[in-house]
């Protein structure tokens, strides 16, 4: 992907933070593009998971800053920026604000943005691993090339026993009755899974708020994969398509009921994904959290888009 400068003009100049609000969708991707499949920085993962409206971006040498809520705790925040201009200017700035507010590092820097640096050697740059975006071909998750003969079997002995009541639908975003399957299949979801209350909590409404928001933002490059035994919606993905043959995975879930229905989903959204271009299909970071970084990996990514963390050197 190349890197061009892309002028902004309807965000305020830092220090000036605004909430995020629907109409900030087309200068949110602007600033992004042509960087655009790093997670943290897609505007539909912003507008989803600031359902506290806590979130505050503005402009900073013409690159966008965002006052992030920390995702394991929102009651705590930290700084991060995503360009490629002045970025040696724009990271001094911006630590000597955030280090007034007893924050000490920027977090969440893409590694573009690093490799714009002057003089690196004049900061404290640190890989973040738990922030790296993993990135899937997707035409592996179709053929299951590379993943363990224990994934095929899994996938071949749930087409076998469940395959006769089986079907596979994109959902419309803009139905109500796709939003109370969605919710209904979430809330079994939840009395399945052991991750925390709050991580549960959180997430529902990330959820909620997306599919309450076709009205208010653009949501026609959202696609919506459900898988149903029967009459019942028993796995869904929720998937971006980008530019350039990328994808965004935003949300997947599946019930526990059935042994292989996990990798089933993620086969067959790949299948559809491919159908419309998507290559590559990003599927967010693991926040160091230990079954996710086990299932993220399991998924076989070709690489990472790393992210990193700056200090005063």
């Amino acid at each position: 992907m190349l890197k061009q400068k892309t002028k902004i003009t309807k965000l305020p100049e830092f220090p000036n933070f605004v909430s995020l609000e629907a109409h900030h969708q087309a200068d949110v991707i602007s600033a992004i593009r042509p960087n655009s499949p790093y997670s943290d920085y897609n505007f539909i993962s912003l507008w989803s998971w600031d359902h506290q409206k806590k979130l505050q971006l503005c402009l900073l040498n013409d690159n966008l800053v965002i006052r992030f809520q920390e995702y394991l705790d929102p009651e705590d925040y930290f700084y991060s920026f995503f360009g490629n201009q002045h970025v040696d200017k724009t990271a001094k700035t911006l630590l000597q604000y955030s280090i007034a507010e007893d924050k000490h590092e920027l977090k969440l820097i893409p590694q573009f943005v690093i490799e714009n640096f002057k003089r690196p050697s004049d900061f404290l740059i640190t890989e973040d691993r738990d922030s790296f975006d993993y990135i899937v071909a997707v035409k592996n998750s179709v053929d299951l090339n590379g993943h363990s003969d224990s994934k095929k079997r899994s996938l071949n002995k749930f087409l076998r026993e469940q395959g006769h009541h089986l079907r596979v639908e994109e959902l419309d975003i803009t139905k109500s009755s796709t939003a109370v399957q969605i919710i209904n299949l979430f809330d079994q979801w939840k009395s399945q899974s052991g991750t925390t209350e709050a991580h549960k909590q959180n997430e529902l409404r990330a959820i909620r708020k997306l599919l309450d928001s076709q009205s208010k933002i653009e949501t026609e490059n959202l696609h919506i994969v459900g898988l149903f035994l029967g009459d019942k919606l028993s796995a869904f993905s929720i998937n971006e398509i980008l530019e350039d043959g990328f994808g965004m995975g935003h949300f997947k879930k599946s019930i526990r009921d059935y042994k292989g229905l996990g990798v089933a989903l993620d086969h067959f959204t790949a299948k559809k994904l491919l159908d419309k271009g998507v290559t590559h299909l990003n599927h967010e970071q693991d926040l160091g959290i230990d079954g996710l970084r086990q299932a993220k990996m399991a998924n076989q990514p070709i690489y990472f888009l790393k992210k990193y963390t700056i200090k005063v050197s």
